[in-house]
């Protein structure tokens, strides 16, 4: 992935649609990026532009209402997940990993 800011840093951007393969081939138009192969339980691919991962894309998990529109996600900076989790959310949602040497927490806006 890009290097990262420091902390409140923008880390990167994840694209989940239904249309994998258009969106693919959009953004690659677009940007110029390859989606790798998709990996994991859920099929998340790595976008890349010149051998340098850029952004991922994710199909549409099985349990997301299909009400739901396609969106980007944004991950941020922190200095460890475990600790910004208890201090912003309570402890209450486990941090999840996330390629290698990731992990996320999904936060809903206010």
């Amino acid at each position: 992935m890009p290097a990262a800011a420091g902390p409140g840093g923008f880390a990167l951007a994840e694209l989940i649609t239904d249309d994998v393969d258009a969106r693919a081939a959009f953004y690659g138009a677009l940007f110029g990026w390859t989606a790798g192969d998709p990996a994991g339980p859920l099929g998340r691919r790595e976008w890349r532009l010149d051998g340098t991962a850029v952004s991922l894309l994710l199909p549409r998990p099985a349990a997301m209402p299909r009400e739901i529109p396609p969106y980007w996600d944004a991950y941020f900076t922190v200095t460890g997940v475990s600790a910004a989790t208890a201090r912003d959310l309570g402890g209450r949602h486990p941090a999840h990993a996330i390629h290698r040497h990731r992990q996320w927490k999904h936060r809903r806006a206010p």
